[in-house]
């Protein structure tokens, strides 16, 4: 899976912070503009951190080992 630019982390965040928010508020907030927020939601939708409309995220897993060797 290919790296994240600068501009998707900061865009997950922002997801993660207010799923609600809309891309206008979005590109305000990291200073690009609507259309290019529209475009890595694109990217991050087809590479599966985003999951589908109303920016769903998929769960971080987490793993536990109990007594593992």
């Amino acid at each position: 899976m290919p790296e994240l630019s600068q501009i998707e982390i900061a865009l997950l965040r922002l997801i993660r912070e207010d799923p609600f928010a809309g891309q206008q508020e979005m590109a305000h907030r990291l200073s690009i503009s609507r259309p290019a927020v529209a475009a890595h939601i694109v990217r991050l939708t087809e590479r599966g951190h985003i999951l589908g409309r109303g920016y769903v995220l998929p769960q971080e897993g987490r793993v536990v080992a109990v007594g593992g060797r």
